[in-house]
This record gives structure tokens, C-alpha cells and sequence, in this order.
């Protein structure tokens, strides 16, 4: 059957996170994420020559080569978003005025604000649904995620860490996962579900393994009949920006 895609734009809420190691959350405990870290982030980008700002949707931080970087979902750069002329991640460098990233309910305006850019990223090998950025500030204090390059077995649990749109005082909610194959062609871990995810804003939010570390991140979703399917660029990817 033909899969109808949910578009998955709009803002989901974070802390941002100190400039240190990240924490491991231990697998007993992975359900506790929210009550002891934040991690979802929410962009606010404006580009040179774009009237419109790129505000909303999901977005999270890693800790990768001993450094802290932001992790989102590369379509948020076009239309998807109102940037027109999409903005290709090549671009970024010469076109990004200002990016920000904060929670949807900021408890300290300061601590609470994550700024990041292209920096010296070579964006040239990425074809896949992911982007990298470097964090150019320090002094946040939430959680930076551990990346889990290996892929899960069928029928593992994993957990998608997002908002509801229509929740405006969501902080971030965890919703199970069941991982079913992996989709080479488009580098997406493909995933069913019980909940009734209203996915709208999810876009670039993490979808962890039961050791909290994140695995993939969301891109889109579908039904199938009865069956609920998400899907998220397998993390490994960033691999490709040098």
C-alpha cells in the first residue's frame, strides 16, 4: 500500500546542554530521561536573502569526538519550513545569519540558549535526512546524547523523545518505539508503534536505544491500515560530515 507521509514541522521544547561529557543513562533507568534531563531542543535560524525565519521543530545535542554537537533534520532548510530558496547545508556557512536553539518553556533565558553554526563542517558527502552543527557557545546545562552507530535487532524497544504541537507547555515526552528493518536506500530505521503520536513538530527528535543512547532521528511517519510506522535517518550518518 501506498504510504501517505505526515509532514513533521513545529516546535518541541528543550534546556541546552553543558559542554561536557554526556551523561549515559544506564537501561533500568532509561525511562526516567524525563524526569532527570532535558533534551529536546526547539531551532529559530535566519538566513541572508530569507524574509521568513526557520522556527520550530526538533532538534537535540550529541556528544561526538569529544566535542558537543546539534543534530536536526536537514529537510527543516526548505520548504518544509517556509525557506525559500531552500538552503542547501553547503550553503549554511555563507548564508546563516543567526541560529539559535532553546526550550519551548525556557526557565533561564541565558543558561537556556545553545547558539550553533557550520563552522568548518564539510557538508559535500551527506545525502541522507541529518545535519550536524557545531555548538559555538558553553554554559547549558542539559543532556548531551551518546550516538549508537550499531543498528538495533528487529523487535527491539527504542523511545522517541518529542511534544505533542498541541501541548504548549510540553517540556518533552518518551513514547515507545518497536524497531522493524532498516531502509539502506535511504539510510532510515523504519519502526511501528502503538501510540497515537501526533507527529506534527518531530522532526529531528531523537529516538533512543534502552541504554539512552540515540540510535536514529525521526523524519516522518505514516499508517498503514491499522499499523502506526515512524521513520528516522540512522544516526551514523553524521559520519559522512567531515
Amino acid at each position: 500500500m501506498k504510504r501517505t507521509k505526515i509532514a513533521l514541522l513545529i516546535t518541541v521544547s528543550c534546556l541546552a546542554a553543558t559542554k561536557m561529557a554526556a551523561q549515559q543513562i544506564k537501561p533500568d533507568s532509561v525511562k526516567n530521561i524525563l524526569a532527570k534531563h532535558q533534551v529536546l531542543l526547539t531551532n529559530l535560524a535566519v538566513f541572508k536573502d530569507h524574509k521568513e525565519e526557520m522556527a520550530g521543530a526538533s532538534a537535540f545535542l550529541i556528544n561526538y569526538k569529544n566535542s558537543i554537537y546539534a543534530v536536526t533534520a536537514k529537510h527543516l532548510l526548505g520548504e518544509a519550513m517556509g525557506i525559500e530558496p531552500e538552503v542547501k547545508p553547503v550553503q549554511i556557512k555563507q548564508q546563516l545569519l543567526s541560529w539559535k536553539l532553546f526550550p519551548r518553556v525556557p526557565v533561564n533565558k541565558k543558561r537556556d540558549t545553545v547558539s550553533v553554526g557550520a563552522g568548518k563542517l564539510d557538508y559535500s558527502m551527506l545525502n541522507s535526512d541529518i545535519l550536524l552543527l557545531e555548538v559555538t557557545n558553553t554554559g547549558f546545562n542539559a543532556l548531551a546524547l551518546t550516538p549508537n552507530f550499531s543498528l538495533p535487532q528487529k523487535g527491539d524497544t527504542l523511545y522517541l523523545i518529542g511534544c505533542p504541537y498541541s501541548d504548549e507547555n510540553c517540556r518533552q515526552n518518551m513514547y515507545e518505539l518497536i524497531y522493524r528493518e532498516f531502509d539502506e536506500s535511504s539510510s532510515q530505521l523504519i519502526y511501528t508503534t502503538t501510540s497515537a503520536i501526533e507527529l506534527a513538530g518531530f522532526s529531528g527528535a531523537p529516538i533512543v536505544d534502552a541504554n539512552g543512547q540515540v540510535v536514529s532521528i525521526l523524519t516522518t511517519g505514516w499508517e498503514e491500515k491499522t499499523t502506526r510506522f515512524v521513520a528516522g535517518t540512522f544516526i551514523s550518518d553524521i559520519q559522512k560530515i567531515k
